[in-house]
């Protein structure tokens, strides 16, 4: 220590001289305030003392016309500061990739066309005709009539019946429901909107007209309406007896879809959906007649009742056990033949082999909620109840509604296609008759008819208020790029639940400064705190993709707040989830990055850059990472085509495909889209329904952007994309990732995926998926690359963050060994100081023993005593020059990019200039 404080001494000695002797040579007057010594870092002092020069220089030309003062003090300063600035090195960091306007900016363009052609898109946007053909459309516009109604003038009336599709062509028309005390505007429809009640058209169809009771509806200005009754439906679906099902199968999907669902699940109403809990029988079928005769005779026999008894039994437990003198062929035969009735079918021996009878004890659950194996139930004899989940306790199951003797069920959702929205269980012992899906519309395409009877039957035991409710909400499909609401601060007015798709709340903090402040997926609200706090948008948002959603009128939500009251608890619980969410979303964004918004992802594209890409193989591997994680199901055009037939992807399939995969999402946590190597009808199919597009590139190849990728640009996709770069297992680091970004424009992120050589062989594609059970492997590992983007998907990623403290670093590198040790993975690493070092060297690396061979290295060597003490300078700002930290560092990372870590890293640093914090993401790891 000291020959340390004598070199000490002898330095600071020698550079004292030096400055006094410079300060005799070039004497330089300060006022008596300028006495102090002034303490500087060495990188300012000659910026200072060149600034002060420049002051004196200009205060010394006096002379001369304003203008030329300034254009020689101009040149002073130009000439001065080429020698007296500082001069930077060239950094490699990276500007920050932000999104482009078209991300964050709804597509406000407006499609030019004939009146003709906007009558057809009117009649397009109403949800059940959106699917049938040009032909179709054009013999519905015959029947179309032009109405005008004055300002409060009825458009019907309470108690009429509704039977017409009103389109608003110009001017307002509003729907009201009547309560005991007050008339409640329910909807307000305006230019291009239309009113009707997709149950009624049911009525309508199977000619059978009901009134409309406490409903009417009246123009709230002079207004001009296109009116289309749907009883010409009879005449047109005669000539398009394939428009039956299609028809049918839309409304009941709305109904189940928007209406139950929204009731149920949002609202918490339960009993109030069925019109009663035990209804009475008014009238006993012959089978209900031929199973009470066999009750008289055995109750008769065994205890001398009367036959009375057998009535007064069935009005207080309605449980009709056949007899065990009866033959099964006849139950069977009065089953079919009452079956037959309901359906409207003049021959019975049709459903001969369609239908089966099954016998089942008290307490079994037949459906369970949510199930997809879909059966009609006709019930033989005996009880059944229907029971839904509780909103508080899934495990508890309530009670809605009896089904009893003679009673169909099940027709709803084998109608839709929509997993069973109740569960059923058997009361009392019951006997079944059971109608397959599959049957059920074998016997529809002979007998087309018999969809609407089933349908009719399927709705008829809700409650009025369901109707109600059904009438005065709205089914919308938001186009990809248009905006739900554009005007931040506009007045709230409805609320919306997404149904499938994906929208962007979009910040706007001035005038061009746009942010993404949150992402909306399926299952979730937007809009309920501006309506339940009668405040303006706080934000504007945008669909990332073709959206559908359920739109709710906060009319709507104060007539179902005062008419039933109890739901309530309900919404205050919503309400309180958005409110903490949204608190939550504007905090983080004080310091958010442009990064992805990675959360609640329900359809993922993945996209090969060219045909050398493993991409069977990759989405595979990552079919079964996603799937240890959350229930994951993986679609391609081979897929498809094996499930759905050859056919499946042809232009007249495009409802039922569209249909059947909303189905599948909606049964699955995530579906994967394995896209085709060209632009394709299901690779166009896919990006349309992606939330998040996975770009798929080999990165051992030089960088190039895909033939798809280019169409991308003209598809103008809003949804975010990440770049996935696939390596050997021996690759020892990634290297030019950053020109693989810089030619894909913006990507919200970037991977690095390591495969071992059987991935990047070639093989069956075909064969591949249909047996991807079987090549998978077995073992779940956590660490793999694979895994680690598995996790950033779902939203499930680890990040740990190492702090500084000099020496203490050391103690990082013992957290990742333990956490190795215990099988917790590693997604995302942060640091600051020397646990940015040491973050960086993981990162670099993640071998844990390699990792710890380098950490014993580099400590050793910043601990060397020689390298201390040549690295010392006069301690004005320092002790150490940090020349010698400097080479150490280099000798660990030299020209490592942050963008070829294996595993995703930022590190954070504080601008003394500024005194603002900054975060680093790309550019060299170490910068000189």
């Amino acid at each position: 220590m000291g020959c340390i404080f004598i070199t000490w001494v002898i330095n600071r000695f020698m550079r004292l001289n030096v400055a006094t002797s410079s300060a005799t040579k070039y004497p330089v007057t300060f006022s008596r305030k300028s006495s102090f010594n002034y303490r500087f870092r060495k990188r300012d002092r000659m910026l200072f003392y060149g600034r002060k020069l420049m002051r004196k220089v200009t205060s010394a030309v006096i002379n001369g016309d304003k203008k030329q003062k300034l254009r020689k003090r101009d040149r002073v300063f130009r000439f001065a500061s080429k020698f007296l600035r500082p001069q930077k090195k060239d950094s490699t960091a990276r500007p920050i990739r932000r999104p482009p306007d078209a991300f964050l900016e709804a597509d406000t363009s407006l499609p030019v066309s004939p009146k003709s052609v906007q009558l057809l898109n009117m009649l397009k946007s109403i949800r059940i005709l959106g699917h049938f053909e040009i032909p179709f459309f054009l013999d519905v516009c015959k029947h179309i009539e032009t109405k005008r109604f004055a300002a409060d003038q009825f458009v019907f009336k309470d108690g009429e019946i509704h039977d017409c599709i009103y389109i608003v062509e110009s001017g307002r028309l509003s729907l009201f429901i009547k309560d005991e005390k007050f008339d409640f505007e329910v909807k307000s429809v305006g230019r291009g909107d239309s009113l009707y009640c997709s149950l009624n058209i049911l009525d309508m169809i199977k000619n059978q007209a009901r009134p409309m009771k406490n409903v009417f509806a009246k123009a709230t200005e002079e207004s001009v309406v296109l009116q289309l009754k749907s009883s010409v439906f009879n005449d047109i679906f005669d000539k398009y007896p394939e428009s039956w099902t299609r028809t049918v199968q839309i409304i009941l999907l709305r109904f189940q879809r928007i209406t139950l669902a929204t009731l149920y699940r949002y609202f918490g109403f339960t009993s109030e959906l069925s019109k009663t809990s035990i209804r009475a029988v008014s009238k006993l079928s012959p089978l209900q007649e031929q199973s009470c005769k066999d009750f008289r005779e055995i109750k008769s026999e065994n205890e001398g009742a009367t036959p009375e008894d057998c009535t007064a039994s069935e009005n207080t437990f309605p449980t009709f056990g056949v007899s065990t003198t009866d033959d099964d062929s006849d139950i069977f035969q009065v089953a079919i033949e009452e079956l037959a009735k309901l359906f409207g079918m003049k021959e019975a021996s049709f459903l001969v082999d369609k239908v089966k009878v099954e016998k089942f004890e008290p307490g079994i659950m037949i459906v369970r909620q949510g199930s997809n194996e879909l059966q009609l139930f006709y019930v033989v004899s005996g009880m059944l109840e229907l029971l839904l989940e509780s909103q508080e306790d899934p495990d508890v199951l309530l009670p809605i509604s009896i089904v009893q003797t003679g009673d169909v069920i099940g027709g709803l959702s084998v109608l839709s296609g929509e997993p069973s929205f109740f569960a059923v269980r058997t009361r009392s012992f019951c006997q079944l008759a059971i109608v397959e899906r599959k049957s059920l519309y074998e016997i529809i395409s002979e007998y087309p008819r018999v969809v609407v009877n089933v349908a009719s039957t399927a709705v008829e035991s809700y409650s009025d208020f369901v109707k109600e409710f059904d009438m005065a909400v709205e089914w919308e499909i938001c186009e990809s790029g248009k905006a739900l609401y554009k005007l931040q601060n506009e007045q709230a007015d409805a609320l919306y639940v997404v149904l499938s798709g994906r929208l962007r709340s979009v910040l706007t903090r001035e005038p061009g400064t746009r942010e993404v402040l949150n992402e909306h997926g399926r299952g979730d609200v937007v809009g309920l705190v501006e309506i339940w706090t009668l405040r303006r948008r706080s934000t504007s948002v945008i669909a990332i993709r073709d959206t559908e959603l359920c739109k709710i009128y906060a009319t709507l939500m104060n007539f179902i707040k005062n008419k039933h009251p109890q739901v309530l608890s309900n919404i205050i619980r919503l309400l309180g989830h958005c409110i903490i969410e949204q608190q939550q979303q504007t905090v983080s964004a004080v310091h958010r990055e442009p990064l992805a918004h990675v959360s609640n992802l329900n359809t993922i594209a993945v996209l090969a850059v060219s045909d050398e890409v493993p991409l069977t193989g990759f989405t595979v591997e990552l079919w079964n990472a996603l799937n240890s994680i959350t229930p994951t199901e993986l679609f391609s055009s081979y897929t498809l085509q094996d499930m759905l037939g050859p056919t499946a992807l042809d232009k007249v399939n495009e409802y039922q495909i569209i249909t059947w995969l909303n189905q599948q999402e909606d049964g699955n946590s995530i579906v994967l889209y394995q896209c085709d190597v060209e632009l394709t009808t299901f690779t166009s199919l896919c990006i349309r329904r992606a939330d998040c597009i996975l770009i798929v590139a080999n990165g051992e190849q030089e960088p190039m952007v895909g033939e798809i990728e280019k169409e991308l640009e003209n598809l103008t996709v809003r949804a975010q994309k990440e770049l996935i770069l696939l390596w050997h297992d021996s690759t020892d680091r990634p290297r030019r990732t950053a020109e693989w970004l810089d030619l894909h424009g913006w990507v919200s992120s970037h991977y690095h995926v390591r495969f071992r050589d059987r991935v990047f062989k070639q093989r069956n594609p075909r064969r591949m998926l249909r047996y991807k059970e079987r090549i998978i492997r077995r073992c779940d590992n956590r660490h793999t690359d694979i895994a680690r983007l598995a996790r950033a998907l779902t939203s499930t990623s680890i990040g740990i963050v190492f702090g500084g403290g000099g020496a203490r670093g050391a103690a990082h590198v013992g957290i990742i060994k333990a956490l190795k040790d215990h099988g917790i993975p590693v997604d995302i690493v942060a640091g600051v100081s020397i646990g940015a070092f040491v973050g960086g060297m993981y990162c670099l690396d993640s071998d844990v023993p390699k990792l710890i061979m380098c950490a014993k290295q580099a400590f050793k060597e910043a601990a060397s005593f020689w390298a201390r003490l040549f690295d010392l300078t006069y301690p004005v700002s320092a002790l150490f020059t940090g020349k010698a930290l400097n080479r150490l560092l280099k000798s660990v990372f030299n020209d490592v990019e942050i963008e070829d870590l294996w595993i995703p890293y930022f590190n954070v640093t504080t601008d003394i200039t500024s005194s603002e914090m900054r975060v680093h993401r790309s550019g060299m790891l170490l910068h000189e």
